[in-house]
């Protein structure tokens, strides 16, 4: 499994992130899923905005 933190997203972001892990959950061959906070597995990425636009 695949976590992909969210928290620290706009909810525009946020929906955008959920969006894409149902399209990519939908594979036999991935299990991702969008949280809030990541429960601490190594296989865990924290996605943030930038600001740079």
């Amino acid at each position: 499994m695949v976590e992909f933190e969210t928290g620290q997203l706009s909810a525009r972001y946020a929906g955008m992130v959920a969006e894409a892990t149902a399209i990519w959950s939908k594979s036999s061959r991935l299990n991702v899923v969008a949280l809030q906070k990541c429960s601490g597995g190594a296989n865990r990425v924290a996605v943030v905005e930038d600001g740079s636009r």
